[in-house]
């Protein structure tokens, strides 16, 4: 099964078990979702790197007995043991940030709620576009919420490819919306919180503990 397969059928179990939005700590968490060949502007919602730029170790599309696929965050990011890793799967470093879309028709204009709140979106990303958005922030004495940025993907499976390119638009968003935003909807550190419990581990061990039930029970019939 190629990459792309793998990440439609990872949204579909999303869609289906939340609805297209997380509640992320009592808040609204909603992820970027990117289409092949249609492009977003949006801004990053970073004021200080050290705290709006995360990075977490991350079990992504990891196979359950049920056939559907689900990404669970390392938990050795809280210096606990990892039953993903326990079980000889390794992880790979993601990126996480908060981000404010903007209008399609006019990329200077963020998308806000029947409330007049800028919309925060969580941005997961890899280590290329880490490199593109700190080059970006380089050119604006390292901030990085100085710039309209335009995201987009091109390709399928395999040959899937994302780049990242500065806007001509800049757009600067006031501290106080901000964390006014940041009260309603979630951040990676909200989306960390909800996702480093041991319940949040459930749908793994579950699977696990029926692949070896039935390798158990394929055994028996095979020696019967």
């Amino acid at each position: 099964m190629d990459i792309e397969s793998i990440i439609t059928r990872a949204l579909e179990w999303q869609r289906k078990h939340t609805g297209g939005d997380y509640e992320l700590n009592g808040k609204t968490g909603k992820f970027i979702r990117l289409e092949k060949d249609k492009p977003i502007n949006f801004l990053p919602a970073i004021e200080d790197p050290t705290r709006d730029l995360c990075t977490f170790p991350m079990h992504n599309y990891v196979k359950l007995s049920d056939g559907s696929f689900k990404s669970f965050i390392c938990r050795k990011v809280i210096n606990e043991p990892c039953p993903l890793c326990k079980a000889g799967l390794k992880a790979s470093r993601r990126f996480f940030c908060n981000v404010i879309l903007m209008e399609e028709d006019d990329p200077a204009k963020p998308q806000v709620d029947k409330n007049g709140l800028e919309i925060l979106w969580i941005w997961s990303f890899g280590r290329t576009l880490k490199q593109s958005l700190d080059a970006s922030a380089a050119l604006d004495k390292g901030r990085y919420d100085q710039w309209v940025q335009t995201l987009s993907k091109t390709g399928e499976g395999l040959n899937t490819q994302y780049s990242l390119v500065r806007n001509n638009k800049d757009f600067h968003l006031d501290k106080k919306d901000l964390e006014a935003a940041k009260k309603v909807y979630a951040t990676p550190w909200d989306y960390l919180i909800e996702n480093v419990t041991p319940s949040a581990y459930a749908d793994f061990i579950e699977s696990q503990k029926e692949e070896a039930e039935s390798a158990e029970a394929d055994s028996a019939e095979e020696k019967a």
